[in-house]
């Protein structure tokens, strides 16, 4: 479930269930297929361990970004790198040195990791089980909550998973 803006007066509350499809074996290098309600295609994010490219048909789209927590501005209302993303996804430790760099710090509270930092920002994530509670709230009261499952795809790792290209008419937008 996905939540907009908190629950104050003149806000707006929002859910929604969304199909994230991982492929993410090699650390620095990852695929996202996101579908919606009824299986509708809803998007293509893949990254490699240089740059990030998000493929929104919708509005006709396609973001290439540097891999940074600024990776995935285009879709998600908080920061997060692709790195960031792997750790949650497959339980491994954040970059402490890239945390620290936007003051951003970690403590645990078995069973979950919680990170945080002084303007507000807030990511919690449930740590050493097979099933992935994700949690993020922004200092403007935005909240995105996750539940991941892992399913175990018969997708064969190869390079050009990695990969994905502008189709023609599709806007290019280059994020620094």
């Amino acid at each position: 479930m996905v939540s907009g803006k908190g629950t104050g007066k003149g806000s707006k509350q929002e859910s929604w269930t969304v199909n994230l499809e991982v492929v993410s074996r090699t650390p620095g290098n990852g695929r996202i297929e996101v579908s919606g309600a009824m299986g509708v295609y809803g998007g293509t994010i893949a990254w490699n361990k240089a740059e990030t490219r998000i493929l929104l048909p919708r509005q006709r789209r396609f973001v290439i970004a540097p891999n940074s927590y600024r990776a995935f501005e285009a879709i998600l209302p908080f920061p997060i790198s692709p790195s960031e993303v792997e750790a949650i996804l497959f339980d491994r430790e954040f970059d402490a040195k890239a945390l620290a760099a936007r003051k951003i710090t970690c403590r645990d509270e078995e069973p979950l990791q919680i990170c945080s930092s002084a303007d507000g920002f807030s990511l919690q994530r449930s740590r050493g089980y097979e099933e992935v509670d994700f949690e993020v709230q922004t200092a403007d009261g935005g909240k995105v909550k996750m539940r991941l499952k892992p399913v175990v795809a018969k997708i064969a790792e190869r390079s050009e998973l990695w990969q994905l290209e502008p189709p023609r008419g599709f806007k290019v937008i280059q994020n620094q």
